[in-house]
């Protein structure tokens, strides 16, 4: 498994110094917070100067293509390509935005549409090197490599910094069977960021292609330092090791890597590298004999999967236990780091927007949940991203009735991969929330 580094440019045209010196106090305030924070308050802050009236032209087409990055970030690809599709109206020979805007219909899954903005960029300003890069990300996954590493190799030659560029490039060769060129563009990759982890792991994976198993741990350990919970370089370790011989150190890691992802062995099979330890095109060590990772409770609890809950949309399951609105531990008190309060909202379709409030107007995090799955009358697990990384959650309702007074404790059991469900109840490192009641 050879894991793609993605960019999302946010295509602004303008800078802040030519923007603020047209605008009044408070629009310059809310343009600044947009072009230079991020988050809930650039978010804001964009919305307020677009609605501001104040800005025209290219520096509203400006703001309209940050926001757009912003509601990408967030999962809301289609609120930000309606923000993108204004700003090329109102500035379409800005090749930034074409970028920005390629970049969200990538995320979407559509490359055809995306290299397609991706090419009026490049028309536009050929010296724009990450609408280059994304352009071979879009090749890449269509499985067009010779493409992708000639669009890779552009955006190297335009800026002989770009990390990304090389690590995805060797992405491209190693798909292509190279691995030997694969692991020069590792090397440069790691030359200009060595705190990438990925491409440690991507690198670990070509040298255990490669039979080379020493460099392949050493490139697995540097990975997992930077990165703990990474299934892929945990699994791919584990291979390693049981190919050296050490069974146990082996199946302990393939273990670990499993919980943190069920499907870890088709996706190694799929790159090449079979479930039981083989890899495609090298001759497994004679001692390195490979048996079945160990699932009894005490070393791998199976993984509570939400498939076998009978998934159903997040709104029935939360109307059902009455779970929209407000919930804090003293809703008669102010929202603070010591009475968070949780806002549970319908955005769009079957989606509930969960927001952690840590102050009158600040928000800790913001959870989109998609799915959610009963395991009995009172305890539910939703699944969802934050920060466009899944989650997983689980809740425990009490007073489930509709009506004041229904409480719940939500509590994260997965985020980063570092905590899980296992069985039916919360394990590993997850930590129980207090009870919070529902406001009216």
């Amino acid at each position: 498994m050879f894991v793609l580094h993605r960019i999302v440019a946010a295509g602004a045209v303008v800078g802040l110094a030519a923007l603020a010196a047209a605008a009044a106090a408070a629009p310059a305030d809310d343009l600044r917070t947009c072009i230079e924070a991020s988050g809930a308050p650039a978010m804001a802050a964009c919305t307020r100067a677009i609605g501001s009236s104040t800005f025209k032209g290219r520096d509203l087409a400006s703001l309209h293509a940050m926001r757009g990055a912003e509601l990408s970030s967030r999962g809301q690809h289609d609120l930000a390509l309606a923000d993108y599709d204004r700003a090329i109206k109102l500035e379409p020979q800005a090749a930034s935005i074409y970028t920005g805007r390629g970049n969200v219909h990538l995320d979407k899954g559509d490359s055809d549409r995306a290299i397609a903005d991706f090419d009026q960029a490049i028309r536009l300003d050929p010296q724009i090197a990450g609408a280059h890069y994304s352009r071979g990300n879009a090749h890449a996954i269509k499985g067009a490599m010779d493409a992708a590493i000639a669009d890779y190799g552009q955006a190297i030659r335009l800026d002989s910094q770009f990390a990304a560029a090389y690590a995805n490039r060797g992405n491209a060769h190693a798909a292509k069977g190279d691995l030997g060129a694969a692991i020069a563009d590792y090397d440069q990759a790691l030359r200009l960021d060595s705190r990438l982890a990925f491409i440690h792991g991507n690198r670990g994976m070509a040298y255990l292609k490669l039979g080379q198993l020493d460099p392949a741990i050493a490139d697995y350990d540097a990975a997992l330092k930077l990165d703990p919970n990474q299934p892929y370089s945990r699994y791919g370790r584990g291979i390693a090791k049981q190919k050296k011989g050490d069974a146990a150190g082996g199946n302990a890691d393939i273990a670990v890597a499993t919980m943190l992802q069920p499907d870890i062995a088709a996706i190694f099979a799929r790159a090449g590298v079979g479930a039981s330890g083989s890899v495609a095109g090298s001759t497994p060590a004679p001692s390195a004999a490979v048996s079945t990772p160990a699932t009894s409770p005490a070393s791998a609890p199976p993984q509570l999967q939400l498939a076998t809950l009978t998934p159903a949309s997040a709104k029935a399951v939360f109307e059902k236990h009455n779970l929209l609105g407000f919930f804090a531990r003293d809703c008669g008190q102010l929202v603070s780091k010591d009475n968070l309060f949780f806002v549970n909202r319908l955005v769009s379709g079957d989606y509930v927007q969960t927001d952690q409030m840590s102050g009158p107007t600040n928000r800790d995090f913001v959870i989109l949940i998609d799915k959610a799955g009963e395991i009995d009358s009172n305890e539910i697990v939703v699944s969802g991203t934050r920060d466009g990384k899944p989650i997983n959650m689980l809740w425990r309702v009490e007073g489930a009735a509709a009506g004041a007074g229904t409480r719940v404790r939500p509590m994260e059991v997965s985020w980063g991969r570092e905590k899980i469900v296992t069985g039916q109840r919360l394990s590993g490192s997850g930590r129980e929330v207090a009870w919070l009641q529902r406001c009216g």
